[in-house]
């Protein structure tokens, strides 16, 4: 309780935002269930012969989630030391446990999220609906043809299988990390990510579900790397990952994903498939949040862009360490370390 006090306590304007964001939204994840399971119950009855998605492909989960944690906290043990010798230089105390406790979790994204974007790239590669912007040579308006019985990439299942445990891990953990000024802004990320990936899935609409993930996670790799060694490496290296960051973030996030995908995929989209839209509309709210949360971001990073001009300073504004003026914040870094 002491905890959470301290949350309420320490809460901004931009996080009350988050926070009315994500209570109504909470209400969605039984209509969703309950929607997603006739629904696959309803695909099974009417082609048996389809393979169609169903909540038994998720069983692996039990065994992929716990695994991921495994492997963090190997990335963890095996790269505190090289992370400590380097950001000692610039921070001490409480400081620097929090900066090495970010930038060994921010190594192991690195890996991730070049491995699941070139992953997803190759599960979409070839399909009618990769269109040029996302490299293909295909058209936006089939990704609603022989709905809901398109065909299915392959490998698509495994690409889930992995993304969807990742962001379970990654949810769970949220709530055992030294809680920061973002905490609500990056719950109401982890529960929409969360409600558009299984929602997606279980109502065969993994192909927008598909596009949706690579646009997101390909520009976490870059942002990761960034946050992960811009302490210590040298100005022009982080002002050309800046630069790489930006560019993904605004191509990808801000334009593709918002005109295309939402836009004319999504929004339009709905007039394509008569009836059985429940998830559609829940999922077009979510992506109307993801949207707005990309747009907070662009504006973080030109505000880095405009601080690093203005001041020559290299600075994370999302959770600063000034963060270490929370009590409980200091408290759970000593037990993270």
């Amino acid at each position: 309780m002491g905890q959470i006090s301290e949350i309420w306590k320490n809460l901004s304007y931009n996080q009350m935002c988050f926070l009315a964001m994500l209570v109504p939204m909470f209400t969605f994840f039984p209509k969703i269930y309950t929607y997603s399971d006739s629904f696959s119950r309803q695909l099974k009855l009417e082609r048996p012969d389809y393979d169609s998605v169903q909540w038994s492909d998720l069983i692996p989960m039990l065994l992929v989630v716990p695994l991921f944690t495994v492997i963090k906290r190997i990335c963890k043990h095996l790269m505190t030391p090289y992370f400590e010798g380097k950001l000692s230089k610039k921070y001490n105390g409480n400081a620097l446990k929090l900066k090495v406790y970010k930038s060994t979790r921010n190594f192991f994204k690195i890996f991730y999220f070049t491995f699941i974007t070139l992953f997803g790239f190759y599960v979409l590669n070839g399909t009618n609906y990769q269109t040029k912007s996302m490299f293909g040579n295909g058209d936006i308006r089939y990704l609603y043809s022989d709905w809901p019985y398109q065909e299915m990439p392959r490998h698509l299942k495994l690409y889930y299988l992995i993304g969807l445990s990742y962001h379970a891990e990654d949810t769970i953990a949220h709530f055992f990390h030294p809680i920061q000024n973002d905490f609500f802004e990056m719950l109401l990320h982890h529960y929409i990510t969360l409600m558009l990936v299984l929602g997606s899935y279980m109502t065969s609409f993994w192909n927008i579900g598909l596009i949706v993930m690579i646009q997101m996670d390909n520009g976490d790799a870059i942002g990761s790397a960034c946050k992960a060694f811009m302490d210590f490496v040298p100005v022009p290296v982080v002002l050309i990952n800046y630069l790489m960051i930006l560019f993904s973030w605004i191509y990808f996030r801000d334009i593709i994903f918002a005109i295309e995908t939402f836009w004319q995929g999504c929004l339009f989209g709905q007039v394509l498939i008569n009836g059985e839209t429940s998830f559609h509309i829940y999922s077009i709210i979510l992506l109307m949040g993801l949207i707005l949360l990309n747009l907070y971001w662009t504006f973080l990073f030109f505000r880095m862009g405009y601080r690093f001009i203005s001041k020559g300073e290299v600075k994370d504004l999302q959770n600063p360490i000034e963060d270490l003026k929370n009590k409980k914040l200091k408290e759970k870094i000593e037990n993270c370390s």
